[in-house]
């Protein structure tokens, strides 16, 4: 199996009145030059709070989201408390460059996501003629 040639992975915070300088402090988060911190406010009332990896592109999936994690306090208890009525997400954007790419979650990992009550979610983006410049313009 071939590595994914892209990648982009954030965590992802969304709860109405959300106050992402307080749960930042809740989790002891570090920035760190490799990421983007982004807050944006919906209609609703919902606030957002994406923290993405923008480091080293040849770092696997795997690799940026340890990094990500490695930022916030490892404590049980201050994620349980973070985690009440917040929605928390690790989202991962997989940029596929051929056929037959992929990766696998290595079971520390899985544990590092589970103990911190987070769901993993993939968004899978097949390549297109579009993507690699041989797209046709309608006449």
């Amino acid at each position: 199996m071939v590595e994914l040639e892209h990648t982009t992975v954030s965590i992802r915070f969304a709860r109405k009145d959300l106050d992402p300088v307080r749960l930042s402090e809740l989790l002891r988060f570090t920035r760190t030059v490799t990421t983007q911190s982004i807050v944006r406010s919906r209609k609703n009332g919902t606030v957002i709070w994406s923290i993405s990896y923008e480091g080293n592109e040849k770092l696997s999936v795997v690799e940026k989201i340890e990094a990500l994690l490695a930022m916030f306090t490892k404590e049980k208890s201050a994620w349980a408390q973070a985690r009440e009525n917040v929605k928390a997400d690790i989202f991962c954007g997989l940029f596929l460059d051929g056929w037959n790419q992929g990766f696998g979650l290595t079971p520390e990992l899985m544990r590092e996501i589970s103990d911190r009550n987070l769901e993993i979610g993939f968004d899978v983006y097949a390549p297109t003629d579009f993507w690699y410049g041989s797209a046709v313009e309608d006449s």
